[in-house]
């Protein structure tokens, strides 16, 4: 397979716990011509399976901080797709399942059941192994290409707990929103960034968003972390 692909509507996305307990899965096994479609025919997926190979070399399970910092900038650069295609969920399914399932394995321990969670292979994009780190790097990436943003953020200590808790939210959408928010609570505790991600996003409803500069939007992230009960 050389094309980036998608596993098509009709199939059903559902990993069995043999799947889900293997410290190395096997592909999940669809047919390519009957249950997957190409998305892009440019992408050079042999360059992705390289870096893959590379780093599954260099870490092992339990590296999880050193293996994001590693992967998400040249994955980003390695997958150029639009945030259209880069919404379909099914497009990370197949990497997740089809493709990479034993880089997914490595990087996601299994819960106390034995089981790793579903959606590290199949789920959206706060939680699916490589959606969550794509959109991460594209929503912190200046308009130049830099990455130095993004280098920032990933070398938070609380980077997965807020990255997971402004992914989806209307504000990560706005990039001064998104770096005050960062700026402001990277190193809080996950309560305390999860809780204040929900409550500005209630408060988002009786502001305009493009009408605050940065100053005035770390103003209101910190009068949330001090005024309110979290």
């Amino acid at each position: 397979m050389t094309e980036l692909r998608r596993i098509k509507d009709h199939v059903d996305l559902r990993l069995s716990d043999v799947f889900l307990r293997e410290e190395s899965p096997s592909p999940f096994t669809i047919s390519e011509s009957a249950h997957t479609e190409i998305v892009r025919s440019d992408i050079e997926i042999g360059a992705i399976d390289e870096f893959i190979a590379d780093l599954m070399g260099r870490f092992k399970s339990g590296d999880a901080g050193e293996i994001d910092q590693a992967f998400t900038v040249p994955f980003h650069q390695l997958l150029p797709v639009s945030r259209r295609e880069a919404a379909d969920k099914r497009m990370w399914a197949w990497l997740g399942m089809v493709k990479y399932p034993q880089f997914v394995a490595m990087r996601f321990a299994p819960a106390s059941s034995g089981l790793r969670s579903e959606e590290r292979f199949n789920g959206g994009s706060v939680r699916q192994a490589f959606s969550r780190l794509w959109w991460a790097a594209e929503l912190t990436r200046d308009d130049d290409g830099s990455y130095e943003f993004t280098e920032d953020f990933l070398s938070l200590p609380g980077f997965q707990d807020i990255n997971e808790a402004v992914q989806g939210r209307a504000f990560c959408q706005y990039r001064p929103a998104l770096k005050a928010f960062i700026d402001v609570l990277g190193k809080e505790k996950e309560k305390v960034i999860r809780q204040a991600a929900r409550e500005w996003s209630y408060l988002l409803t009786t502001l305009v968003l493009e009408g605050m500069d940065e100053a005035h939007l770390k103003e209101s992230f910190q009068e949330i972390v001090a005024n309110g009960d979290i």
